[in-house]
């Protein structure tokens, strides 16, 4: 029932613990700049070594894949969820989940901790750009990302059962849940002590305070997660899927996406020297402040670290430039 991230991962720490699951948070990456291949051939280490155990379950490795595989060299970043918010357009953002999934197993990981389904109402929040809307029957349309990442549910399926449309599809994840409202004091971004996690728990069981009927229903359904992804069959990635990781299609749907979710600021009260529409004949048009001429700054945090990065590293993302792709002209910040 146990996560653990990357940088603490082994075979022999999988091996000795019987850890279930490993992520990579934001920045959490195998090698600088790594290819697709070595993002499978790490996964795979860690495979082995949770193969090795008595039982052989296979662990499940998870990533914040949540406006594309955003941690990823090469990859397509699309808009942030308040972003896909503004478009109003859940097809849109299915066909992202899709492009998503695509790139997250090409690198060999079958599952995406996305989306984040947060109201978020305070836009002091600094977080609040994960947020597709302020309102929640917005959020609850822009979920249709699920099926894009996960595949359409059949028609037939039983309420309750996991599903995922085979290798190209990954497993989903709506968040926060414990993690983002159990922290310290309840501040944003604390800890959430959970280090003493193992210890406790199995003391709690030995002292019947949980029932092992508890623990036994949560590693049924870990299972079943498992079972549904062909883990148990196909336990280790392979290269198949690794020309997907940035593709020419998922750039273009980046483009759509950030040409749906540009958003017309509106004149103000003196009609007299309107600021909109911007003359087309202008000779020069000033573009100023921070994210004017800084790629990192414009695609905004968990994009390559968790905060993102400052700065024109275009070599890092394959992603629209925002401020030159508007149907009106350059956006002024």
């Amino acid at each position: 029932m146990i996560q653990i991230e990357r940088k603490v991962a082994s075979a022999d720490v999988m091996k000795q613990y019987f850890i279930g699951s490993v992520l990579s948070g934001g920045g959490s990456v195998p090698a600088p700049k790594p290819s697709a291949e070595d993002w499978i051939n790490m996964v795979n280490e860690i495979q082995k070594g949770a193969l090795s155990t008595p039982l052989r379950i296979p662990m499940i490795y998870g990533i914040d894949a949540v406006h594309g595989h955003n941690n990823v060299y090469n990859a397509t970043i699309f808009p942030h969820n308040i972003g896909l918010g503004v478009t109003r357009d859940p097809d849109l953002v299915k066909r992202i989940g899709a492009a998503t999934a695509l790139e997250v197993r090409a690198t060999g990981i079958p599952y995406a901790f996305a989306p984040c389904i947060a109201v978020c109402r305070d836009p002091r929040r600094g977080r609040c750009y994960e947020s597709y809307s302020e309102d929640h029957k917005i959020v609850r349309t822009m979920t249709e990302i699920i099926p894009g990442l996960q595949g359409d549910l059949p028609a037939n399926a039983r309420k309750g059962t996991p599903f995922v449309a085979g290798k190209s599809k990954v497993a989903a994840c709506a968040k926060h849940f414990v993690g983002d409202g159990g922290t310290v004091r309840g501040i944003d971004e604390n800890n959430t002590r959970t280090t003493e996690f193992i210890d406790a728990l199995t003391l709690l069981v030995k002292n019947n305070v949980i029932p092992v009927s508890r623990i036994e229903d949560a590693v049924k359904r870990i299972l079943r997660v498992k079972f549904t992804m062909g883990l148990f069959e196909n336990p280790l990635a392979d290269l198949s899927l690794v020309n997907q990781l940035g593709s020419q299609e998922h750039r273009e749907l980046a483009r759509e996406a950030v040409r749906k979710s540009l958003v017309l600021l509106k004149n103000g009260k003196s009609t007299s020297q309107p600021l909109l529409p911007l003359p087309k004949k202008a000779p020069k048009i000033l573009v100023v402040g921070t994210h004017a001429d800084n790629l990192g700054y414009q695609c905004g945090g968990w994009t390559i670290e968790w905060h993102g990065v400052a700065g024109n590293v275009i070599s890092y993302f394959i992603v629209p430039a925002l401020v030159r792709t508007s149907p009106l002209g350059p956006i002024l910040y």
